[in-house]
């Protein structure tokens, strides 16, 4: 899905949920991790993605190549049930897990007054797929151009499933080219 970088690539748009489902894209987004996180709800736990998320992809630049706007994100996933995650078991690290989208589907209420969203992620080597009560996407750090789709573990600061914003004392500083 195309990004918009009017609404996205802005200091102060650091968390995404459901109602910006139609621009958000995941496409090349890198996995480094993924974790349950327990609920009030035993049998619905939040299901967490720590991803490089690509804001916007750029033209080629003079040399032919591309560029992007990427950040370190936390994609929750809450109250998730049915989850199935499936990996090709020639996929091993440090290989990049990639994303190829995400697909989310909102589901009528049934008996209950709470919506629900049929979800797959479809990797490049492998699928999950589960059934969640909405999202949440929070960007950690601030967005950095780059040829690379992702960042360095230790230039992101490891594995993080952290759910605080970034916080920048001159947010000027982000400007699109």
């Amino acid at each position: 899905m195309p990004h918009s970088p009017d609404i996205y690539l802005k200091p102060d748009r650091k968390i995404w949920t459901e109602a910006d489902l139609p621009y958000l894209g995941w496409h090349n987004c890198v996995i480094h991790d993924f974790t349950l996180e327990r609920t009030d709800q035993p049998s619905a736990p939040n299901f967490l993605l720590d991803l490089d998320y690509i804001l916007q992809w750029l033209k080629p630049n003079e040399l032919g190549y591309f560029q992007f706007w990427t950040a370190p994100t936390t994609l929750i996933f809450y109250n998730v049930q049915s989850l199935r995650i499936e990996i090709d078991p020639l996929w091993k690290p440090p290989t990049l897990l990639e994303i190829d989208e995400i697909y989310l589907k909102r589901e009528s209420p049934k008996s209950s007054k709470e919506t629900r969203y049929q979800g797959e992620i479809s990797l490049r080597r492998g699928r999950m797929s589960f059934n969640a009560q909405g999202f949440k996407q929070i960007v950690r750090k601030p967005p950095k151009l780059s040829t690379m789709q992702h960042w360095g573990l230790e230039e992101r600061g490891g594995i993080s499933f952290d759910k605080t914003p970034y916080k920048l004392e001159d947010e000027t500083l982000l400007t699109l080219p």
